[in-house]
């Protein structure tokens, strides 16, 4: 027989149980948030105004600033042959670790002074011309991380897509119909997750609410 209908708390709790255990244990499902993180990545490389300040050398040589070889956006991105050597990629417990041991890139990143040593100078060009330099400064320039709200909701979608996808795993364990194509409100959903017994219950309280036009 089945059990009365769980409160709203209860089912916003079980929500948040499924959140929980996908936060708390990210190295299982590491795997996902990485290529998001990586799509992320290859979208600000590929778009020259994302990385800044400019390269005043950059550019007079005809490349956006850290893009000479593109060796350094492939270690954080997802390359035609894969992951590059350079890439920092795992996982442990809640953190996730992402990043790249790419040479240059911790001074391109936090900024800093370069002093060569006696009689080996900085030899480098910019246009048609050539200079030698023994100190030179780097300014920090920011291509590594989320940076706003928009990229850290992204990452958190796939969160919430794996917590869901758990979420059907045990409907399907349990030998339910999901009816979310049918016009199943996600409240819906959360209740035949959570009582099972009263699924065939719960199927007409979604046949009523679509024909009520509630969805």
């Amino acid at each position: 027989m089945a059990q009365g209908a769980p409160t709203d708390s209860e089912i916003a709790q079980s929500i948040i149980d499924e959140l929980l255990y996908v936060t708390q244990n990210i190295d299982t499902f590491s795997e996902e948030m990485t290529m998001e993180a990586e799509r992320i990545h290859s979208e600000r490389f590929a778009t020259p105004s994302s990385i800044l300040p400019p390269s005043y050398t950059a550019e007079a040589n005809g490349y956006p600033a850290l893009r000479r070889t593109g060796r350094l956006a492939r270690s954080l991105g997802w390359g035609g042959a894969g992951r590059s050597e350079d890439s920092i990629r795992g996982s442990s417990g809640d953190t996730l670790s992402f990043g790249t041991v790419r040479p240059g890139a911790a001074i391109q990143a936090r900024g800093g002074t370069l002093v060569a040593p006696p009689g080996k100078p900085f030899v480098f060009r910019i246009g048609d011309r050539w200079f030698k330099k023994y100190k030179v400064t780097i300014p920090a320039r920011k291509f590594l991380g989320l940076f706003n709200v928009l990229e850290r909701a992204r990452v958190a979608v796939v969160i919430l897509r794996v917590a869901v996808y758990r979420m059907q795993a045990k409907m399907k364990d349990a030998g339910l119909k999901s009816v979310t194509s049918q016009g199943t409100s996600s409240r819906e959903l959360a209740r035949q997750y959570w009582e099972p017994q009263s699924a065939a219950a719960l199927d007409s309280m979604a046949a009523a609410q679509k024909a009520a036009g509630e969805g």
